[in-house]
């Protein structure tokens, strides 16, 4: 974690001195950390139970996620993901769960197009596109992974995303103005937006690179896996981060 800080630390005195660098964080980590919650209501379910041993056995579960959920959500804000934006470049930055640092750096003559999405709150905030037909890459590992995101936006992402706004100001027609950054090779980066002004610099910035920007919204750009790891069907690998810009 130290080496991380440090690192973050490092890039944020570097890149601050260059003139315009906009600096967005990515709260994408925080909501799906959501599973501990049906945890916890099975574990206060379990807490009526007339028998003692399963009350004292669900007393502690709860106890245990719940100083697990504070720690998690400890560790994500002081190592927050985020997004640089400066000259050419935008770089994306994050700690992996074994303290790896990820660092995702692609150029703004890369871009094929600006769009925007509802729900960007996806496992990663990068990824590629699929280079299916959407009835060709449907089968049931997505549909379940639709379902799940579908309801971590709806119970968890759409009310601190309501809340935010309040907070700094902003209309919530910005709901559906999350950012879709698609690339040439087809690699994307997903753009959470929590403010007017933040969705303002973004804007400014892809238009001074005369970035085409689609005025079209999208539910959901991409139904993402979970890392390397599909639980039913097939996994695309087609559909991970390229480091090549083919």
């Amino acid at each position: 974690m130290k080496n991380f800080n440090n690192s973050i630390y490092n890039i944020d005195a570097q890149l601050q001195t260059k003139h315009g660098t906009i600096i967005v964080y990515d709260r994408n980590k925080f909501f799906h950390l959501s599973y501990v919650f049906p945890l916890l209501f099975l574990s206060f379910y379990l807490s009526l139970n007339s028998d003692l041993y399963i009350r004292l056995l669900s007393f502690f579960l709860s106890l245990y996620l719940f100083i697990m959920y504070l720690s998690l959500l400890r560790c994500i804000k002081n190592n927050m993901p985020r997004f640089y934006i400066y000259e050419n470049t935008i770089e994306y930055i994050m700690l992996s769960h074994n303290d790896e640092l990820i660092k995702k750096i692609s150029s703004t003559t890369d871009i094929e197009s600006i769009s925007f999405c509802v729900i960007s709150e996806l496992h990663n905030s990068y990824g590629r596109f699929s280079n299916l037909t959407p009835l060709r890459n449907l089968h049931i590992s997505k549909i379940f992974l639709a379902i799940y995101y579908v309801v971590v936006y709806i119970l968890f992402a759409l009310p601190y995303r309501i809340i935010m706004m309040r907070i700094n100001h902003s209309s919530l027609s910005l709901l559906n103005k999350n950012i879709v950054v698609k690339f040439k090779n087809r690699n994307y980066f997903l753009i959470n937006i929590y403010s007017q002004k933040d969705f303002d610099l973004l804007l400014n910035f892809f238009n001074s690179h005369n970035i085409p920007i689609i005025y079209k919204c999208k539910f959901i750009p991409q139904i993402q896996y979970f890392s390397n790891y599909v639980m039913i069907g097939k996994r695309n690998n087609d559909e991970f981060w390229s480091e090549n810009n083919q």
